[in-house]
């Protein structure tokens, strides 16, 4: 486990072992957590306007929904929303009583992601460590490769997206994620591939076709 920085506050590690899609509730008002389910299905399906919309509306329903918070704050950091990330972020820290052991980690393990200035080096080792100890999740899986690729190691990014594929072979940010990072090796025809089976995953969701038709017409 990676320790936090000295002034940073330790998090408690919640005694069940469990993860986002636990038995266990998440939240104590039950339309908060049917809220927060379909916006974890929606962010899988790519479409991730629709998946903040119900964030919103878990929130909305359960302002103490840490698990919400902490993925509306990590929706907001990879769209550089600064702000609203650590706003986010700090209302999933004051309520984290509820979250899962699986969740505790990744909340301590984004610190660094959603500060001022984000330690990227730093958010990659907490990754890896939380990685290692729920070895078989696809989102954290998805988040390792989205730290590596953050610090231009796109071969290590690559490794970690293509196991969040092989965990779930229709989790559409992890494929949208790992196109761009082949583009970047310059791996244009593999791209290319992915791009494919992104689309016939969700043929709706508008980053599958903007990456291919960024492959065809670069």
């Amino acid at each position: 486990v990676v320790k936090t920085r000295p002034q940073q506050p330790q998090l408690p590690i919640d005694p069940t072992p469990a993860s986002s899609s636990a038995a266990r509730p998440l939240s104590t008002v039950p339309q908060a957590e049917d809220a927060f389910r379909d916006a974890m299905r929606l962010w899988h399906d790519g479409a991730m306007a629709k998946a903040r919309a119900a964030l919103g509306r878990a929130i909305e329903a359960d302002p103490t929904f840490s698990a919400a918070h902490l993925e509306l704050a990590l929706m907001d950091a990879s769209i550089n929303d600064t702000s609203a990330a650590q706003a986010s972020f700090q209302s999933a820290y004051e309520h984290r009583y509820m979250l899962t052991t699986r969740d505790s980690a990744l909340l301590e393990a984004s610190e660094p992601y959603v500060r001022a200035n984000p330690d990227v080096e730093e958010w990659a080792t907490r990754m890896t460590a939380v990685v290692f100890q729920f070895p078989r999740d696809p989102e954290l899986q998805f988040y390792l490769g989205r730290a590596r690729q953050q610090q231009g190691e796109h071969e290590g990014a690559k490794t970690a997206f293509e196991s969040a594929i092989r965990l779930d072979d229709g989790f559409v940010p992890a494929l949208a994620a790992l196109a761009i990072t082949e583009e970047a090796l310059g791996h244009v025809a593999e791209g290319l591939a992915t791009t494919e089976r992104c689309i016939k995953r969700s043929p709706v969701v508008s980053c599958c076709v903007e990456m291919r038709y960024y492959f065809l017409f670069k």
